[in-house]
């Protein structure tokens, strides 16, 4: 694969342990977690009927848990570049969202180090709602490519 002009590429070299990601924010609306509640086949109505939403106590629709880890992968892919590898990627949900949030998507490098002529680099990544909440933490593995 070759970078396409306009396209950046991260190099293992580049990086330092301790490094932020960039930031990637994302607010996500009532059409759209209506689409993912279809297409993921969540039937929870929490995630696309506002008013049973508010009728379970929430100030709007709730964000589920796959469009956060959605979020945070695309960050990493992003940052990694189109000849970086994303080889290990596992999140947990631990604190809600809602329609009219906008979530700010942040990371940083945990640890970097050379194997079997691969360059890995280990993240930890994490969005948080407006109330400084982590909603997913996540932790990646990638392999990027040496100058």
């Amino acid at each position: 694969m070759t970078v396409q002009q306009g396209e950046q590429q991260l190099h293992w070299e580049d990086i330092q342990e301790g490094q932020e990601l960039p930031e990637m924010r994302r607010s996500p609306g009532h059409t759209q977690l209506f689409l993912v509640s279809a297409i993921t086949g969540n039937p929870h109505r929490i995630h696309y009927d506002k008013d049973w939403a508010i009728y379970e106590g929430c100030p709007d629709l709730v964000i589920q848990g796959p469009l956060h880890g959605t979020y945070i992968s695309q960050a990493i892919v992003r940052w990694i570049g189109p000849m970086g590898s994303l080889k290990k990627f596992g999140y947990s949900n631990r604190a809600m969202a809602f329609v009219g949030d906008e979530l700010t998507i942040k990371g940083r490098v945990k640890k970097k180090w050379e194997e079997d002529g691969h360059a890995y680099v280990e993240l930890e990544a994490w969005d948080e709602n407006p109330r400084g909440e982590a909603c997913a933490p996540a932790t990646a593995t990638v392999i990027l490519p040496k100058r």
